[in-house]
């Protein structure tokens, strides 16, 4: 910041007031306008550099992290429950098993059907006839349908994965069809989401996430509220209401590694990018004056106070933005 003093001739103040009183009657000022600036009374002036800077303004939205997108497991008939074998966060390979019911009920059905098949099977070794070999054919996919049946009572895991919530069982308990057994996730699959302010995310867009007073973690957009990939939902989260964020690669690993239990912890607050702008002509807010419904800057040349028409853009964060009217290393006057 620069201080100059400078004395103004009577005749010349006289001359000032008399021009600005004429600029009050005009509906814009759209040319340079000229004020001397002689030795006389004392004026201070701050001084300011045009300067090619970026600009960026962030909103701070409240969310969550963990296995949002995770397939939850149910009963596909009442039945007592036998073993329970899981608990959250245990891992899982494909086909390990979650969870055996009672298919008591199924015993008749399947002895019946398999004495069903064997004397089909008998009947075919004996006669060798087209008919035979067709009906044994029929019994036996009757007798896959009921193993079939069977298989649904005892539930395994879909593919390789991590439980994410599991629900309390008393072995021989009679459990209800369509009763929650367990829900599981893909090891990885890990998100942050939000249904706050959605409108203000875009697919792609680059965000941070702080857990606490640690560090941030980079992330980016991947699905908006009513996107397609869709399977489950966490806790209470509608996640078909959510926008859904993965961390970019390799963050995810030192979030983990430096921020305890923060998957369980299950919050976090994301940054997101309101403004940003990248090489933009920029003033302090205050260099930047209004009169008369002209915008302008005012700079000294050769003694001579001249005011500078100027398009400004916007202003954030107490920084103006310069369209038009002033170049970089441009020095005003305020």
């Amino acid at each position: 910041m620069k201080s100059f003093t400078r004395r103004l001739f009577s005749i010349a103040t006289i001359a000032a007031l008399a021009l600005c009183s004429s600029c009050s009657t005009q509906d814009a000022v759209d040319a340079e306008i000229k004020i001397p600036v002689l030795e006389g009374s004392s004026h201070n002036y701050n001084t300011a550099v045009a300067q090619i800077t970026d600009i960026e303004e962030t909103q701070n939205i409240g969310g969550g992290i963990g296995y949002i997108y995770a397939d939850t497991l149910y009963t596909e008939q009442e039945s007592n429950i036998l073993e329970y074998c899981v608990q959250r966060g245990q891992m899982l390979k494909e086909g390990d098993v979650i969870a055996v019911f009672d298919a008591s009920s199924l015993d008749y059905e399947y002895q019946n059907q398999k004495i069903l098949v064997d004397d089909a099977y008998a009947k075919y070794i004996a006669t060798g006839s087209e008919t035979a070999r067709l009906e044994y054919e029929i019994q036996s996919k009757a007798l896959e349908l009921v193993q079939y049946k069977i298989d649904q009572f005892t539930i395994k895991a879909p593919y390789d994965c991590i439980v994410t919530s599991a629900d309390s069982f008393t072995t021989g308990a009679v459990v209800p069809a369509g009763t929650k057994v367990c829900s599981v996730a893909k090891e990885g699959e890990i998100y942050l989401y939000t249904s706050s302010n959605t409108n203000l995310f875009h697919v792609g867009m680059q965000v941070e996430a702080k857990f606490g007073s640690g560090g941030s973690y980079k992330g980016r957009v991947v699905m908006l509220p009513g996107g397609e990939r869709i399977r489950g939902e966490r806790g209470t989260i509608n996640i078909n209401e959510c926008v859904s964020i993965k961390l970019e690669e390799g963050e995810l690993e030192r979030l983990i590694s430096e921020v305890d239990n923060v998957i369980t912890a299950g919050w976090a607050t994301i940054i997101v990018p309101t403004v940003q702008k990248y090489n933009v002509l920029t003033l302090p807010e205050d260099a930047v004056a209004t009169f008369s419904g002209s915008t302008y800057c005012s700079i000294l040349n050769n003694g001579i106070q001249v005011r500078i028409p100027v398009e400004v853009e916007g202003v954030y964060n107490g920084l103006a933005v310069i369209r038009s009217g002033l170049e970089e290393g441009d020095e005003v006057i305020y």
